[in-house]
């Protein structure tokens, strides 16, 4: 049974490596994307999208090819539009990766060594700086004074001020002694337990939730379909 050595000098490499093969990386994961087949699928349910290639259809049918290309040039606007607004969603989780940190300093073993992010696991002792974001969720346990931004959460521009507790405790669940990961500090430097790693952190949480959106057509969307709905019954019926 593992457990953790002296809370002061942190965790020994052998411990670290097999939490990191036991629990994965602390990473958020790639974006879940529904690719240019999903896309197209989406586009091509759309009534206007319809509507606009039978019209097109219909006038290249009755000899009206100037009339037919207009036709179709919208509905390929149309493609487009819904593609691009469908991209642009996807960028959101792109953009918290983009939040990520490329390293951050340890304690192992009673040394502070600098190693990748993604190899920081749960138990550590993480060291943080004025400038630096925070890796992963963690426990404030030492650093009176520390001041961060963590406005990706709460919105709120204002630094929050952390109050450290004992390093051997696990007070996760008060805020004014947490770190939350991609949050900056902002003035100070502080020891702190890593708590949670990757999609377990409150930015993961964030991440998951925005990949597991289905997104509902708005109002404008439903009347724009019944709206086409009705002329294209109308069209047909004449």
């Amino acid at each position: 049974m593992q457990r953790d050595a002296d809370p002061i000098a942190g965790l020994d490499s052998e411990t670290a490596r097999d939490r990191l093969a036991r629990d994965g990386p602390n990473d958020i994961g790639p974006p879940q994307r529904r690719g240019w087949g999903g896309l197209l699928r989406e586009v091509l349910a759309e009534p206007m999208f319809l509507l606009l290639v039978l019209a097109a259809s219909a006038y290249l049918v009755i000899g009206e090819p100037a009339d037919g290309a207009v036709l179709a040039m919208f509905a390929a606007v149309s493609v487009g539009l819904t593609v691009t607004q469908n991209l642009r969603g996807e960028r959101a989780l792109d953009a918290l990766r983009d939040l990520s940190v490329p390293f951050a300093t340890v304690r192992r073993s009673g040394i502070a060594q600098r190693i990748p992010a993604r190899d920081v696991v749960v138990g550590d002792v993480l060291l943080v700086s004025e400038g630096e974001r925070v890796a992963a969720d963690a426990v404030l346990c030492g650093g009176p004074g520390l001041v961060v931004d963590e406005s990706l959460l709460t919105g709120e521009s204002i630094g929050v001020v952390k109050s450290p507790t004992a390093l051997e405790t696990d007070r996760r669940d008060d805020d004014a002694t947490m770190l939350h990961a991609a949050s900056m500090v902002l003035q100070g430097h502080g020891v702190a337990r890593v708590a949670a790693i990757g999609r377990a952190t409150s930015i993961g949480r964030i991440g998951g939730s925005l990949a597991g959106i289905d997104v509902a057509p708005s109002p404008l969307q439903r009347r724009l379909r019944r709206l086409v709905l009705g002329f294209g019954l109308g069209a047909a019926a004449v």
